[in-house]
């Protein structure tokens, strides 16, 4: 399981929020084995600076746990400094030592099977079946995108005075009509949009939201249902 995380300063925050267990170490933070061979960021996100990277097997020292990622350190490092870590790494790619590997999680709403962050290799034409809207009784927001199969838009997000976030998918075929403008009845999200390229096999979808606000999205993809998740809910900044 694999996830994407973008992070930025003021405004949205993309996430995901499964971890694995982690047993202490004799010190501060916790030794940790590296479960497949992953990257090293300059920071919690995905799009950030490569600093290294480390080997399934390796084993690091791992504290200072947000947003889906740990910092790790040398096993020697002996001063608890976030800004001593070699950098970050997403916690799905990291257990406790004598631990087994984190379980998958089950296909429901809360734990549905994160989207992986490899560049996706399936060379099935993407068809868009429908986008629908639900607001949650908890305050969150759900845009769910049915496709025919599993796919990873690449994501990003706009801060200025009208903010969005942005899906990109690639290999498109076909996108059924009337969903170039769906209004929302929502608290955060305000719009979504969508615009099909049949040149560049590009097709865009579009989260207009509401400027006022700072927002968490988790996203997340339903095998059984091939649908794809964005989850908004608003980001209470600590003062």
């Amino acid at each position: 399981m694999k996830t994407v995380f973008l992070k930025i300063v003021s405004g949205i925050m993309f996430a995901c929020c499964f971890f694995p267990s982690a047993a202490l170490s004799q010190d501060w933070g916790e030794i940790m084995t590296v479960t497949e061979a992953t990257n090293i960021r300059a920071d919690r996100r995905t799009t950030a600076k490569i600093n290294g990277k480390l080997e399934a097997g390796k084993k690091v020292r791992a504290d200072f746990s947000d947003g889906g990622w740990y910092a790790v350190f040398r096993l020697d490092e002996k001063e608890r400094n976030e800004k001593k870590a070699l950098g970050y790494v997403l916690a799905q790619r990291l257990k406790a030592v004598g631990q087994p590997s984190p379980p998958q999680p089950k296909k429901s709403e809360e734990k549905a099977a994160a989207v992986t962050e490899a560049p996706d290799k399936n060379n099935e034409e993407i068809i868009l079946r429908n986008i629908t809207f639900k607001l949650r009784p908890d305050g969150h927001e759900k845009v769910f995108i049915a496709l025919n199969r599993q796919a990873s838009p690449a994501l990003s997000s706009v801060q200025d005075t009208s903010p969005r976030v942005i899906a990109d998918f690639k290999n498109v075929a076909s996108v059924k009509a009337g969903l170039q403008n769906i209004a929302v009845d929502g608290r955060l999200i305000k719009r979504i949009r969508s615009s099909f390229n049949p040149a560049t096999r590009m097709l865009r979808i579009v989260l207009d939201l509401d400027a006022s606000k700072n927002y968490v999205a988790d996203q997340a993809f339903y095998q059984a249902e091939n649908l794809y998740v964005l989850d908004l809910s608003e980001e209470v900044l600590k003062k």
